[in-house]
């Protein structure tokens, strides 16, 4: 009999894993698969309303057509119900690219009969694109806090157990390439600004730029903060009068701005010549009947929008599932958590600045990831003041920025504690929000075994046993690998 020789991939593994940060790396990427995959087999297909609409418009992609806002969804073959203003692909105004990736396993589980299969299989995508991007946030961490490799696991782990954010990239939505796109881009522009303008490294942000536009309207809005930290690595590193450097930099940025144009620039053109914006949102706002809420200004200072999008983070997922009772209160004590963290990340760099910090690559870079995060937060305000709905998953690209902030406030404290705290209480927190919601969604009233259990045995799984117990295995070595490589690397920041 054969052997296939698997040595080779062994060894590659076990060099990977060699040093305690990989070990952490691979920690919370194992707690983040444990949790994502538990909502990609438990939460029933097409619940969430928006995962039918993704789906079609996949199922349009893989026959080589690209939908309207207004192209009837295919029910029949989605073995769905015509519900209204849910009968048609409604997203179609968002950029193909992710329903490339998804396309051939919702075609598979059309063909074959089995749509469950497919959207699960199309799922698996998500969750995986999530993982992906949860390296690159520890990777963007990494490169502006070399020192406090702590920080970067922590922020990384913080931002991949957000209820919200597991259970958005665990369905047919395009988020998690947002999310893993925008990280890349994110990282690509740090890397130029930091370490200098070469072709190689603008050739890599010019791509990612790309992708993340071709992802998500969102995306452009990224790209805009990145062009400018793009020109800023020119001014930076460059030699010669302010001037000339400004102009290489404008050169150097625009060049990588019509790269962007040029891939993604048509998809925007058709949106405007359809929908009459390059966004598409005034026809998805015409088709749901919505009507403006004031200004952007008003949502920003009504207390009562920052809660709404705190419980959409925490505790509101899809199917109409919202936390109550006193549950419900307790993302505000992880909110609470998080503010302590950013203040007193805010003293000691008050305490602490120097104005020769605003020559430092890193401090620009640091910037530039703030002024991503309020970008898309002011985008969410006037989206929300032209008539639209205050989703927290539309700040997910930039989650994982209040994340790391959070994460390296808390790291100012001598012992590394709260961050490996933060950690368990959020991954508990997770299993909490995913039991009440398989318990209210499926309806369970007597139960036989463990919630998820009867999940998976009603969506069609033989045998949920081992998958159970190989997810709590999953879940509990990530617990423990990360929080002690969160121990192990803890350096107090100062």
């Amino acid at each position: 009999m054969r052997y296939v020789d698997l040595s080779g991939a062994i060894g590659l593994v076990g060099r990977l894993l060699a040093s305690t940060e990989s070990r952490g790396v691979a920690g919370v990427i194992c707690v983040y698969l444990a949790l994502g995959m538990s909502h990609a087999f438990t939460v029933t297909p097409f619940l969430p309303i928006d995962e039918r609409a993704h789906v079609g418009y996949a199922l349009s992609i893989s026959r080589g057509e690209l939908p309207e806002v207004r192209t009837r969804l295919q029910t029949r073959e989605l073995g769905l119900r015509r519900s209204g203003r849910y009968s048609t692909v409604w997203l179609a105004n968002h950029p193909p690219l992710y329903y490339v990736l998804v396309a051939a396993p919702v075609r598979w589980g059309v063909q074959t009969g089995d749509v469950t299969a497919g959207v699960r299989l199309a799922r698996m995508v998500s969750v995986v694109l999530g993982a992906l991007g949860l390296i690159q946030v520890y990777r963007c961490v990494r490169l502006l806090l070399p020192r406090h490799p702590a920080v970067a696991l922590a922020g990384a782990a913080f931002t991949g157990t957000v209820p919200g954010f597991v259970h958005i990239c665990s369905l047919v939505h395009n988020d998690a390439l947002a999310f893993f796109a925008t990280a890349s881009s994110v990282l690509a522009s740090l890397a130029v600004l930091i370490r200098g303008p070469t072709p190689p490294g603008l050739l890599r942000a010019a791509f990612w730029l790309t992708v993340a536009a071709l992802t998500r309207f969102s995306g452009l809005l990224s790209d805009a903060v990145l062009l400018l930290a793009l020109a800023g690595a020119f001014v930076l590193h460059g030699r010669g009068p302010v001037w000339r450097r400004a102009a290489l930099g404008c050169l150097g940025s625009g060049a990588t701005a019509a790269c962007v144009a040029l891939a993604s620039g048509w998809f925007y053109a058709r949106n405007y010549s359809l929908y009459g914006d390059i966004a598409g949102t005034k026809a998805t706002l015409t088709l749901f009947k919505r009507v403006p809420h004031g200004t952007a200004l008003d949502g920003m200072t009504d207390p009562g929008n920052w809660l709404s999008v705190l419980d959409g983070a925490f505790g509101r997922l899809g199917g109409g599932f919202q936390l109550t009772g006193v549950a419900a209160e307790i993302p505000r004590l992880f909110a609470a958590a998080a503010a302590i963290g950013l203040l007193v990340l805010l003293v000691r760099t008050r305490s602490r600045f120097r104005v020769q910090l605003l020559g430092e690559p890193r401090t620009w870079g640091v910037l530039s990831c703030l002024a991503l995060l309020c970008g898309v937060t002011l985008s969410l305000f006037v989206y929300r003041a032209r008539g639209g709905s205050l989703h927290a998953r539309y700040l997910y690209p930039a989650l994982w920025v209040a994340a790391s902030a959070s994460a390296a406030g808390l790291a100012c404290l001598r012992s590394a504690l709260p961050l490996k705290l933060g950690v368990v209480l959020l991954t508990l927190f997770n299993l909490l929000v995913l039991d009440e919601y398989l318990l209210r969604t499926l309806r369970l009233t007597k139960l036989r075994d463990f919630v998820a259990y009867e999940a998976l045995a009603r969506g069609g799984v033989d045998e949920p046993g081992p998958w159970i117990l190989a997810g709590l295995l999953l879940l509990c070595y990530g617990l423990i690998t990360s929080i002690d490589a969160i121990g192990v690397t803890h350096r107090r920041l100062e």
